[in-house]
């Protein structure tokens, strides 16, 4: 009796002479199987990934520098405040209003980063006959990324409110958004924005100007803003006048150039998938002008030899 101890598929060879028309055939089925997929995966477009993006919680915290101002119902001059001492001194005695500042910023999920700031402003009214009904606001952040690149930048988020009547309260609340003019590099440190948008120790007012500040920050690569924000008047004129100002950090989705071997990666999966499909049909097609002989080819077969004692 004979016992199976092991298998294997015969295979059948088929070989040609070298400068024949099969020679030529089995040449072309190269090429068409391995070349059209480059092509194909090329000029269809994000081929060679330059940009992409990728998701980050920035580390964002409020530097406690603002600059506010207070617009009336009628004629008066703006009322202004500021925690810049520079700027302070060149204010006039009857432009400055001070208020009662708290600020506070949250760590909901307790993993080190902020998530939101709450900073409220109350300027007393008393013995004034100042109806607001306008309100304007930089608030100045210091920011970190380091996920890719480690970047450090100082920006502005700029908070802006019209209102038709006197009012004694407004509440603003939204989200800290961010632009993009130019990809960040995907590694390396970034720190070309870490300088102030004001210019310390200036002795010219028009260096504190809202215009001043947000045109220096429209020139930087990447700037903040309040994203969808919402405002809420409370009428009524009372003795003060009561800012709340809610402003949410999420995560950001931010533009960046990946390295060398995640440009590779992406083009190879891209160009591998194509020429999948390319090598199995042109394998099914190879079998069938090979084992029908429309080309000729010399056939071998190897022989299964058993042997017993």
């Amino acid at each position: 009796a004979l016992v199976k101890v092991y298998t294997r598929p015969a295979q059948v060879l088929h070989s040609a002479p070298l400068f024949s028309a099969t020679v030529l055939f089995f040449i072309l089925v190269i090429l068409l199987t391995y070349i059209p997929p480059f092509f194909i995966a090329y000029f269809t477009g994000g081929f060679w990934q330059y940009e992409s993006f990728y998701s980050e919680q920035a580390n964002v915290r409020h530097s406690r520098d603002v600059i506010a101002s207070l617009g009336s119902c009628g004629e008066e001059p703006d009322k202004l405040w500021s925690t810049f001492r520079d700027h302070i001194t060149l204010l006039r005695e009857d432009a400055l209003l001070m208020p009662v500042v708290k600020s506070h910023e949250f760590d909901n999920d307790r993993d080190g980063l902020n998530d939101a700031l709450k900073l409220t402003l109350t300027f007393s009214m008393e013995e004034m006959d100042f109806a607001v009904c306008s309100f304007r606001a930089l608030l100045f952040f210091d920011i970190k990324l380091s996920k890719f690149s480690r970047v450090q930048l100082q920006s502005v988020v700029y908070v802006s409110s019209v209102w038709s009547s006197p009012s004694s309260k407004l509440w603003v609340g939204g989200r800290l958004g961010m632009r993009q003019t130019l990809p960040l590099p995907n590694r390396g440190t970034v720190s070309t924005y870490n300088v102030s948008l004001l210019k310390r120790n200036s002795q010219y007012i028009e260096d504190y100007a809202f215009t001043s500040i947000l045109s220096a920050n429209n020139e930087r690569n990447i700037t903040t803003h309040l994203d969808t924000p919402s405002y809420v008047w409370e009428p009524g004129q009372t003795g003060s006048f009561t800012v709340d100002i809610d402003i949410h950090y999420s995560p950001w989705s931010i533009l960046y150039r990946p390295g060398f071997w995640q440009l590779v990666k992406v083009a190879w999966i891209q160009y591998a998938a194509i020429a999948g499909v390319f090598y199995i049909v042109f394998r099914a097609v190879k079998a069938f002008m090979y084992n029908h002989q429309v080309v000729r080819t010399i056939i071998h077969s190897e022989d299964i030899k058993l042997k017993s004692d």
